[in-house]
């Protein structure tokens, strides 16, 4: 348990406070006698000083104890145009009360600030003692649409909270929603309200949202207020899942055919599973003749046949140092952003599509460490490769390189292993991938159209 320790003990500072505040005292004194004794005017000015100093006061009194870090930095104001209008006409009000003398325009002047003041200390009461919490789904695909239940709590016992707008998340490039702001017309003191809004996120990643805004200008207009409450909430937003060709991504007609290919490929590597006794039409080859002898009866070796619907899946997440993009891509930050996207898009496809085929999925990428997952099937393992494409960013190092030395010569006999690059991948790491592997695919996403050709929609949120 973390514990602080406050000392508590005079400082050296007690002996200034107390000058301070026996300055502050002299001067207060000095203009209530100067009120007394001399005339309007002058009356006037000792009482516009003893307010300054009484501000001054307040204001150092704010910025030792915090007030600025835990109340104004939390807190925006705006003055509307109507207040504008109003300073005008109390402005206007005031000096004609001065110059006159007369006690009616000192009376509206001082009901006109009498307002101003009951308008800050009502505006103020509505923020007080408000709790909000928001409800968000673990994770969502990108462009798939999602409601946030957004609760507001009032904890005053005796007065309710009126016309409040909730924004909870600002618009933004990433981040889409179907209205800008909720309207809370009141909150009963000791009640709860929900508002509820639908909202998409147009990219993959892991989003934190830490506070909420509640803006007023109750009760008059004049301020606007927005006061930014905590309200932790954590989404994690997966690349989107989309159909895919097969013929075109594998070359060949169907993954059964991909498969066979690779059956022929490894029957001289079949696993040994033990003994039997001899059968009619078994391979003379295959017979065990030491163990024969001994039991007096024919042994053959049995043999089990690895053929496994197993894909692995390797992300490439180097960037392009020969800066070497598609026909028409600029070679830019942003053109290479686009293109990798384009890559972890293809790679959440391919696994949705194989695991939904029933194939044991194996992953491999730099996320930023080496990522390695066995084959496995079901939802589970479609849901962990989400997981980690959410979260993957280009590589500054030959990643490529690292995670093809890393991966065992009998996974590559074992799996249909399909590269996804963004770019024209290393050849070293080809060639050590190719090792004893001709089933190997290598997909790029240079372009548009290498990347969509991958893809069977064509439609809206399509390459």
């Amino acid at each position: 348990m973390n514990m602080s320790v406050v000392d508590v003990a005079p400082s050296a500072e007690t002996p200034r406070k107390s000058r301070s505040w026996l300055v502050t005292l002299s001067v207060l004194l000095l203009g209530f006698t100067a009120v007394l004794v001399s005339s309007e005017a002058l009356s006037l000015v000792f009482l516009m000083l003893i307010v300054s100093v009484g501000l001054l006061r307040v204001a150092a009194f704010g910025v030792r104890t915090g007030l600025r870090r835990n109340i104004i930095r939390r807190r925006k104001v705006r003055v509307t145009r109507e207040a504008f209008w109003f300073f005008f006409i109390v402005a206007g009000f005031s000096l004609a009360s001065i110059n006159t003398g007369y006690n009616l325009l000192c009376l509206v002047t001082a009901m006109l600030l009498a307002f101003l003041l009951i308008s800050g200390i009502l505006a103020e009461t509505t923020f007080r003692k408000l709790r909000v919490s928001r409800s968000l789904p673990q994770s969502v695909f990108v462009g798939e649409q999602f409601r946030v239940d957004v609760a507001v709590e009032n904890q005053k016992r005796l007065i309710p909270s009126y016309a409040m707008c909730i924004i909870d998340v600002e618009r933004t490039e990433t981040f889409a929603k179907d209205r800008p702001y909720e309207l809370l017309l009141k909150v009963d003191s000791g009640g709860k309200e929900r508002v509820s809004y639908s909202a998409r996120f147009r990219r993959r990643g892991r989003y934190v949202f830490n506070t909420c805004a509640v803006k007023s200008s109750f009760p008059f207009g004049l301020l606007e207020k927005t006061v930014q409450i905590p309200c932790r909430g954590e989404v994690t937003v997966y690349p989107r899942i989309r159909p895919i060709r097969e013929p075109r991504v594998l070359g060949v007609a169907s993954a059964e055919d991909l498969l066979k290919k690779a059956v022929r490929i490894e029957e001289a590597q079949e696993e040994f599973r033990g003994l039997r006794e001899y059968r009619i039409g078994d391979n003379p080859r295959l017979i065990h003749w030491k163990t024969s002898a001994r039991v007096r009866k024919l042994q053959v070796k049995e043999f089990e046949r690895r053929r496994a619907r197993r894909v692995l899946i390797i992300l490439d997440s180097s960037t392009d140092e020969s800066g070497a993009g598609g026909e028409g891509e600029e070679n830019t930050e942003d053109g290479a952003t686009t293109r990798f996207e384009w890559a972890v898009e293809l790679a959440a496809s391919l696994a949705g599509h194989f695991i939904r085929k029933g194939f044991g999925v194996a992953f491999s990428a730099m996320t930023p460490s080496v990522t390695r997952m066995e084959a496995s099937t079901g939802r589970r393992r479609l849901y962990d490769i989400l997981e980690k494409l959410a979260r993957i960013g280009p590589s500054e190092e030959d990643s490529l390189s690292e995670l093809a030395g890393g991966i065992r010569q009998s996974d590559l006999r074992s799996h249909i292993v399909i590269l996804v690059s963004p770019h024209r991948p290393d050849e070293k790491a080809v060639r050590i991938l190719q090792k004893g592997q001709s089933t190997l695919r290598v997909l790029t996403t240079r372009d548009e159209e290498s990347a969509g050709s991958y893809f069977e929609d064509r439609g809206e949120g399509a390459l």
